[in-house]
């Protein structure tokens, strides 16, 4: 099994940016996942733990996302919000990239 660090993705642009790697990855190595920990720099002792998973769906590729171990609700809630607006960015420019608006 291949183990591969991507380190600090801060914002949607580090996300973006490194898309060609995880490209590259995911056609050598079609059953991985990407497991990082997340903290903010604000709360670095409020670590939570986030897996996505990419896989082929038909002609299409599902994308998976779980964000656990959260301190409380309500960071649970805050991060909710946030990978919900992080995941909408991504999917503008994945649209956008195949001619969508």
């Amino acid at each position: 099994m291949l183990c591969v660090l991507l380190v600090r993705f801060s914002s949607i642009g580090d996300i973006l940016l490194t898309t060609p790697l995880v490209r590259a990855l995911r056609r050598r190595h079609p059953d991985s996942r990407l497991v990082f920990t997340w903290a903010w720099h604000s709360t670095p002792e409020r670590v939570s733990l986030v897996t996505v998973t990419v896989t082929k769906d038909g002609d299409t590729t599902m994308l998976t996302l779980q964000h656990e171990q959260f301190v409380d609700q309500k960071a649970r809630e805050g991060h909710e919000r946030g990978w919900a607006g992080t995941l909408e960015k991504l999917a503008r420019f994945f649209a956008g990239s195949s001619g969508g608006a």
